[in-house]
């Protein structure tokens, strides 16, 4: 599960992305690490985007499947957090055929459509 910084994620305030997303991970040994000082300045910076949580959104202790440092899934990049990076893997998730029994991670790249001016989401890919 991830969990959606509400104060962090301007996307979910003007969308209504939901708090807590069930995204794929699939990083093997990738994590995200980073030196305190680059912590403190991310969180100082609010640039912390995405953590891992489980199902209640509650953040740290088994949540965190790969030692990631701070629980961190996603940050925010560029002078104007109009970049996001992040480890999980939403495009496994966005289209109810694909099985796993969500579509989160349609959610995710609709409020990133909404937030960068598109009015519309995206078109639902049909079944193959």
């Amino acid at each position: 599960m991830i969990h959606t910084l509400r104060d962090v994620l301007q996307v979910r305030t003007s969308t209504g992305l939901p708090r807590v997303l069930r995204l794929p991970i699939a990083h093997a040994e990738g994590r995200y690490q980073a030196d305190p000082e680059t912590l403190r300045k991310l969180v100082e910076k609010r640039a912390i985007a995405l953590q891992y949580c489980d199902r209640e959104g509650l953040v740290g202790g088994d949540a965190n499947p790969n030692g990631s440092a701070m629980d961190i899934a996603g940050i925010y990049g560029g002078p104007r957090r109009n970049v996001l990076g992040l480890m999980p893997h939403p495009e496994r998730m966005s289209e109810p055929f694909q099985g796993h029994g969500s579509a989160d991670g349609r959610a995710l790249f609709d409020a990133v459509l909404r937030s960068v001016g598109g009015a519309r989401s995206a078109p639902s890919a049909s079944a193959p």
